[in-house]
């Protein structure tokens, strides 16, 4: 179960149907942002408010607006998780 959360979580799918209590955590877990993502999608989001036309390199990699967008879903996904905290001045654009 674990497995398979976790490979559907990297084809892009954001949660799975649970029909047994034993079954919640593997799948939240499978489903939850690790620290380094969260990490990540923090910087890029950062700097991608520095960079509003276009695509721009982040730490070696292009950085296109859909990828802006996944990141910021992670973030908000984070958020409503309580594993991130945005500090005030990360929401002012």
């Amino acid at each position: 179960l674990s497995k398979e959360s976790r490979r559907s979580f990297e084809l892009g799918f954001v949660g799975k149907q649970v029909i047994h209590p034993k079954q919640i955590d593997p799948v939240q877990e499978a489903y939850s942002p690790t620290p380094g993502s969260i990490d990540y999608a923090s910087k890029v989001v950062q700097a991608s408010r520095d960079h509003q036309h276009g695509a721009f390199a982040h730490e070696g990699k292009m950085i296109d607006r859909p990828t802006v967008k996944q990141l910021e879903n992670l973030l908000q996904r984070a958020t409503l998780m309580g594993l991130y905290h945005p500090r005030q001045d990360d929401n002012e654009e």
